[in-house]
């Protein structure tokens, strides 16, 4: 499947979320306590980490012996999920280069648009609004967690009834307040959207 995300939304999405999750190029842990690095970019394993170009302080490439280090170093550190990413970069010998942050901000979109398109058919022929509104829930819960945790969400999106879904993708902010923009910011696209398709 071609990439189903208008290039307007490919555009707009790292600029978008940016502001959203920050742009971190050492690992910390996220409030539930899970590695991540980048614009929100999750690290579940230590493979996940393994496979990005990690690099010393002087800017040589870390080893993987290094980046298994790292990131058990930041996963055993359970007090920076409150502590936020700056604590975490005292910890940290490791960073990406803004270019391997922004490849993996497309990577991962990417990868959500697909998912998402396969789950939501006429996806591709949303307004970029609408496309935008989905991929930042995704980019915050997860495709599946939109697909199967939103279903009047999604059963409104599949009608196109952007108003509707605005009504419902409130994601959870109970124990995340740094979700309150991000749900503002989703109502906002797909109300715009709903104008967009009127």
């Amino acid at each position: 499947m071609s990439n189903p995300l208008h290039p307007s939304v490919r555009a707009a999405f790292a600029g978008f979320t940016e502001p959203l999750e920050g742009r971190v190029r050492w690992i910390y842990l996220d409030i539930l306590g899970l590695p991540t690095t980048g614009r929100g970019n999750l690290l579940r394993s230590v493979e996940s980490a393994l496979v990005l170009p990690w690099l010393r302080e002087d800017g040589t490439p870390a080893t993987h012996d290094e980046i298994r280090a790292e990131w058990q170093r930041v996963k055993d550190a359970a007090w920076l999920a409150e502590a936020g990413h700056l604590a975490a970069e005292r910890l940290c010998k490791l960073h990406l280069s803004d270019e391997a942050i922004d490849r993996l901000t497309v990577a991962r979109l990417s990868d959500n648009a697909q998912a998402f398109a396969h789950g939501m058919p006429g996806f591709a022929n949303w307004p970029a609004a609408a496309q935008l509104g989905a991929m930042s829930m995704c980019w915050a819960a997860g495709t599946d967690g939109v697909l199967r945790g939103f279903p009047r969400c999604c059963a409104a999106m599949a009608r196109r009834d952007f108003a509707g879904a605005a009504a419902e993708c409130t994601l959870r902010e109970a124990g995340n307040l740094g979700l309150r923009p991000r749900n503002e910011a989703n109502r906002n696209l797909f109300l715009a959207a709903q104008h967009q398709a009127d």
